[in-house]
């Protein structure tokens, strides 16, 4: 009887988790299109520790990033930074992130890269300038 009731309690959890998740997710998605940045994180924290995800992780990052912590935004853009939604914009905010963190020579290859394929992309160029003049206030 005791070994049943295990069962069914592992099997609830199974069932539960990923709704808890998801309840998260949409929370902090909520939070977040409020402009509630700290109540967003707070909620997309607990959906990627119940269910990792790569919309959670990058909600989670930008969030991050708008609330001046960029060594916590940087280690959740990192996770999605390979998803192919990983777009320009996505990667402008990783490497703003990245300034912020003053590893400047990483955010001046996410720029050049994005200068490449888009050589009037003015975000870009913003990053690119901002890190070579520090990278030249350093010499």
């Amino acid at each position: 009887m005791r070994r049943i009731s295990t069962i069914l309690s592992i099997a609830l959890a199974i069932i539960l988790l990923p709704s808890c998740a998801n309840m998260y997710l949409s929370k902090g998605k909520e939070d977040f299109a409020n402009l509630k940045y700290m109540n967003s994180i707070e909620s997309l924290e607990r959906s990627v520790e119940k269910k990792p995800n790569i919309e959670a992780s990058t909600l989670l990052a930008l969030a991050y990033a708008e609330t001046n912590q960029p060594v916590a935004a940087i280690y959740e853009f990192e996770k999605v930074k390979n998803d192919p939604a990983f777009d320009d914009n996505l990667k402008l905010a990783y490497a703003s992130a990245l300034l912020s963190a003053k590893k400047y020579d990483e955010a001046q290859v996410i720029a050049n890269g994005i200068l490449s394929r888009d050589p009037g992309n003015q975000v870009a160029q913003s990053v690119k300038i901002s890190a070579n003049r520090v990278d030249k206030m350093k010499i």
